[in-house]
């Protein structure tokens, strides 16, 4: 989770100066990965501009910009297919229905990263993610999935998430005309 910043807008790279004699984020983020550590920092909290982990403006762009804005235990999917979350608890696997869009095919986000299985059905707009080896998506926020779409999502629902312990987790598909709430 990102640390020390007020706003977006405060966001900037080299946040302590660790590795600005070593060329700076421009050159350590890519030599050792955004999600690595090196000199005694970790570069997503060091290079936050160039890993893309600066805190969303939630107050200045909505609720449904980004997963981090979210309620807890929540889902939103945008207009062109992106599967937001924010969760606190580790996610050993996903299902829902896409609503009022077909999906072709689903990919990448948090989901892709955590080495789960990604599958999507046109047929009855399902929508399924699991790992085989029991891996979990760590607590936490932002692109769970991107979901390639025929038509524009209304929303998500018979949402099934559990966690690393194949328990439910009751997850809500946040409505961004009304409340959150159970489905």
């Amino acid at each position: 989770m990102m640390t020390g910043f007020l706003s977006a807008q405060e966001c900037v790279d080299d946040v302590t100066g660790a590795l600005i004699p070593f060329g700076g984020c421009a050159v350590m983020a890519p030599a050792f990965g955004c999600d690595g550590s090196g000199f005694g920092v970790n570069m997503w909290e060091e290079c936050p501009v160039t890993c893309d982990t600066c805190p969303p403006d939630c107050e200045d762009n909505g609720v449904t910009s980004h997963g981090c804005c979210l309620p807890d235990l929540n889902l939103y999917i945008t207009e062109d297919g992106s599967v937001y979350y924010n969760t606190s608890v580790a996610i050993s696997g996903f299902q829902f229905n896409i609503e009022g869009a077909i999906p072709n095919a689903a990919y990448g986000g948090d989901a892709a990263t955590a080495g789960f299985q990604i599958l999507a059905n046109s047929t009855n707009s399902l929508v399924v993610a699991f790992s085989l080896s029991g891996s979990t998506i760590p607590v936490g926020c932002g692109t769970l999935v991107e979901v390639d779409l025929d038509g524009v999502p209304t929303g998500i629902s018979n949402i099934i998430v559990s966690d690393a312990n194949a328990q439910p987790i009751d997850f809500s598909y946040y409505d961004d005309n009304s409340n959150p709430g159970p489905e």
